[in-house]
C-alpha cells in the first residue's frame, strides 16, 4: 500500500488503493532486509507466504525479530476439525516449516482466544456509544450486529457471543503485559494427511528434532484488553495513535 495512492472521502477514511505488483512473499523478504532485526511478523492467517519467503530467501531468517501467531489449538479442540485450528489446518506443511525456524516465536492459540469472547455488553460499548460514532463503529455494528447472514449477531440475539481471534494477537504485540499466563514449550504441527492433519502439539519435554521452545499464551487480562479494544474502535477517524 502506497500512501500517495490513497483516496480520502469526506470522513477522512481511505476507501481504496491501487493494487500493488509486488507479491506478499517479496514484500516480506524486502521488508526484513530493509529493516534487519526490527520486523515482527504478525501471522493471523495461514502461513504459506511466510514459509515461501523463508524457503526462497533463507538469509532473512536471522534478520526477523519475531513471529507472533494467531493459530493452533494446543490443549483444546480445534475449530475446523475436532483437533485443528483453521489457519494451521489450511496449510499445515507451511505451519510446520515456519514453526521450525530458529526465530523467536509467540503463539496465541485457541486455548486463550476461547476465553476472551465478545458479548452484548462489550458490543454495546462500541456500537451504541452516542458520543463516539464513526464510520468504524458503523462497520462494526453492521458486521457484528447482524452477522454475515443477517441473522446471527448482537442486534438479533442479545445472548450471542463471538471470539476475538486476530485482534487479541494484535493486542499482545502492542501490549505483551495483557498476557497473564504463558508457558514455554516446543510446538509442532501434524502433516500426516490423516484425522489429525493440522493439529498442533505442545511438548514440555522430548520434542521432535528441529524445534525450539516458543511462548504459548494461555490467559489474558480480559478487562484491560476490552478497554483497549473499545478505545481503538471508538477513536476519531482518521485514527491517531499516541507514541
Amino acid at each position: 500500500m502506497n500512501a500517495p495512492t490513497l483516496v480520502a472521502p469526506p470522513d477522512g477514511f481511505a476507501t481504496h488503493t491501487q493494487v500493488q505488483s509486488k507479491s506478499a512473499v517479496d514484500f516480506i523478504v524486502d521488508s526484513v532486509k530493509q529493516y534487519p532485526g526490527e520486523v515482527t511478523i504478525l501471522a493471523i492467517g495461514p502461513l504459506t507466504n511466510i514459509a515461501l519467503a523463508t524457503r526462497q530467501h533463507p538469509e532473512i531468517v536471522p534478520l526477523i525479530k519475531q513471529i507472533i501467531y494467531m493459530g493452533g489449538a494446543v490443549d483444546v479442540p480445534g475449530n475446523t476439525t475436532p483437533s485443528a485450528e483453521f489457519d494451521w489446518w489450511f496449510d499445515p506443511e507451511a505451519a510446520k516449516a515456519v514453526l521450525h525456524l530458529p526465530v523467536k516465536q509467540v503463539v496465541v492459540p485457541l486455548d486463550v482466544t476461547n476465553t476472551v469472547k465478545m458479548d452484548k455488553t462489550l458490543y454495546d460499548r462500541v456500537a451504541h456509544n452516542p458520543t463516539k460514532q464513526t464510520i468504524i463503529t458503523q462497520l462494526f455494528k453492521t458486521l457484528n450486529g447482524y452477522g454475515f447472514d443477517g441473522k446471527n449477531g448482537f442486534e438479533t440475539n442479545p445472548d450471542y457471543t463471538t471470539n476475538i481471534w486476530d485482534t487479541l494477537t494484535l493486542a499482545y504485540l502492542m501490549h505483551p503485559s495483557f498476557a497473564t499466563q504463558t508457558v514455554d514449550e516446543w510446538v509442532d504441527v501434524d502433516t500426516s494427511f490423516g484425522a489429525n492433519d493440522g493439529k498442533a502439539t505442545g511438548y514440555t519435554s522430548s520434542p521432535p528434532p528441529g524445534l525450539q521452545k516458543m511462548t504459548i499464551v494461555k490467559r489474558f487480562d480480559n478487562p484491560s484488553f476490552f478497554n483497549f479494544y473499545v478505545d481503538l474502535l471508538t477513536r476519531p477517524v482518521p485514527v491517531t495513535l499516541s507514541n
